[in-house]
């Protein structure tokens, strides 16, 4: 085969591997979706036992931050339990911990100081500690809406749900001045929409 039509033949399949998963999956999505929709049922005042689970190394100057929006949630507090996992951070982090259970004598905060083993390593290990009916994993920068929990738990009224993901707010990124990050998010939320889109039609892609 000539150089040339090598050349265009990669092309091709280079441009289809970009419009694919970009627009035609996308619309293939919403005209099954709107034939075969199968919605989940909800229930916002589901209340069940939840282990929150959260890896973390070198995260001192955050991690109190995502402790608070955790304790912060508008859950009962005597049905959650904070697990965090320190993958031997060279920082202060367990410090910082610590010191944050201690100012909330009332909640149960633990932090598991370990060697360092890679995220996937400290998940392993604190899943090994884990009793609750529902765990729920988090990153060590994240801050959670108050009603975060309580989404994240309503599907589970279903019996058909396993898993459920949260959803991150774009809005900071759609309204900042870098054209990178504006970008960033148009593209997770052209994701986001996917993503919910082929999981009411049972799709894995």
């Amino acid at each position: 085969m000539p150089a040339l039509e090598i050349g265009i033949a990669l092309a091709a399949a280079a441009l289809v591997g970009i419009i694919y998963p970009h627009a035609i999956y996308p619309f293939v999505l919403r005209l099954i979706y709107s034939r075969a929709a199968d919605p989940v049922t909800t229930d916002p005042d589901i209340r069940v036992s939840v282990d929150v689970v959260i890896a973390a190394y070198n995260e001192a100057g955050r991690i109190e931050r995502c402790l608070q929006s955790i304790v912060n949630q508008e859950y009962p507090s005597q049905l959650m339990s904070i697990t965090v996992g320190d993958d031997g951070s060279s920082d202060n982090t367990v410090a910082r911990i610590r010191a944050f259970a201690s100012q909330h004598p009332d909640r149960e905060i633990t932090v598991v100081p370990l060697p360092r083993t890679g995220k996937n390593g400290v998940i392993t290990e604190l899943m090994a500690r884990c009793t609750s009916a529902i765990v729920v994993f988090t990153d060590a920068d994240c801050v959670w809406a108050p009603d975060a929990l309580g989404h994240l738990l309503a599907p589970f009224h279903d019996h058909r749900v396993g898993a459920v993901v949260g959803k991150n707010d774009r809005g900071a990124m759609r309204e900042a001045t870098d054209p990178a990050e504006r970008g960033e998010a148009l593209y997770r939320s052209m994701e986001d929409r996917g993503n919910v889109r082929g999981s009411e039609v049972a799709s894995t892609v």
